[in-house]
């Protein structure tokens, strides 16, 4: 008896079995995308932990005559550095109706502006590292005059306390 016949497997190409090879743009696509991704690294590192030592309030977007800008800073003690502020609000006519600068503290500390006219308004901060403008759009609410300055309810006689003792102020009626 002889020895049985060997069957040799034969091996398949790749185009035999139906695959195709990858296109010549996925290889240049793939190399960009590494590249990318270790520059992006790169960049995050070398950039280090982000400070955060003095926070801002940043105040609303939008708000009536006679209502508040509302502005305040605070200090994150355990970032530490630096922990000095300024802060500016401006009018529409860019002059500089409010102002303080000092140190921060541990503690949230706000100051409020009333605007008694219309338009846009800027809050800006100075802090160690950066700058911060926010704009405030003051807008007449619930009726008055076009120009923001005085509305008719301010022309009715009304009362105030002054030290205890109530006194009407405005004008007396006109007689027709």
């Amino acid at each position: 008896m002889g020895r049985l016949p060997v069957h040799r497997e034969e091996r398949m190409t790749a185009p035999q079995m139906g695959i195709r090879p990858p296109q010549a743009g996925t290889r240049r696509i793939r190399t960009r995308l590494i590249v990318v991704g270790l520059a992006s690294l790169l960049i995050l590192a070398a950039m280090g932990p982000a400070r955060a030592d003095v926070l801002v309030n940043k105040p609303k977007g939008r708000i009536c005559v006679g209502e508040a800008i509302k502005t305040g800073v605070w200090y994150q003690a355990y970032s530490g550095g630096p922990r000095w502020f300024e802060v500016r609000i401006l009018s529409p006519r860019d002059r500089v109706v409010f102002s303080t600068r000092g140190k921060a503290t541990t503690q949230w500390r706000y100051w409020k502006f009333h605007p008694q006219r219309t338009g846009v308004f800027r809050t800006v901060y100075r802090v160690p590292g950066w700058q911060a403008r926010f704009e405030t759009r003051v807008r007449l609410c619930g009726g008055g005059s076009r120009a923001g300055l005085a509305t008719y309810q301010s022309l009715i006689p009304h009362s105030i306390a002054c030290r205890g003792k109530v006194r009407t102020l405005g004008f007396r009626p006109l007689s027709i």
